[in-house]
């Protein structure tokens, strides 16, 4: 009899002991579900096409800046100048607050591998983008200026 007494206790006990379980592991999966989606990263407010120019060496380019996510804070895409010379980069970029520091890197027709970077202001909620750069093309770096307009929200 007492036997069955204790191994009535036993069944008791475990079956209280796996419906606290349960009830621990429901709650805390409720709980890391958000009631929103997560807000988008920080590169979410740049991504689009942008149009505007590109100075170095007292000369001002025309020029085009295509970025998309790359990730949690980062962004890639396109960079082209097109009059009166005619360069095709690839960019990539990290955005921290409102800053985005950029590299932009190319070949260019002497065969030499340039570089803009530069750390450009992100104004107006992603429409404008400006700030020093410093652009270096077979020869020692000069300093620079990028300055973008957005002109659609989705990269091309």
């Amino acid at each position: 009899m007492l036997n069955l007494l204790l191994s009535s206790l036993d069944l008791r006990i475990s079956t209280v002991g796996c419906g606290v379980t349960f009830a621990i592991l429901a709650v805390s999966a409720c709980a890391s579900v958000p009631d929103h989606p997560e807000p988008p990263g920080a590169e979410a407010a740049i991504i689009g096409s942008y149009e505007g120019h590109f100075a170095f060496d007292s000369e001002r380019f025309r020029s085009t800046l295509q970025l998309r996510s790359a990730g949690p804070g980062r962004v890639a895409g396109a960079f082209r100048v097109s009059d009166p010379i005619e360069i095709e980069g690839v960019a990539s970029g990290v955005v921290i607050d409102d800053l985005l520091r950029i590299k932009i890197t190319w070949r260019s027709l002497d065969g030499c591998d340039g570089t803009i970077e530069g750390i450009l202001s992100i104004a107006d909620r992603g429409r404008e983008i400006d700030g020093p750069v410093s652009v270096a093309d077979c020869g020692e770096p000069v300093a620079g200026r990028m300055s973008f307009s957005r002109s659609d929200r989705r990269p091309d």
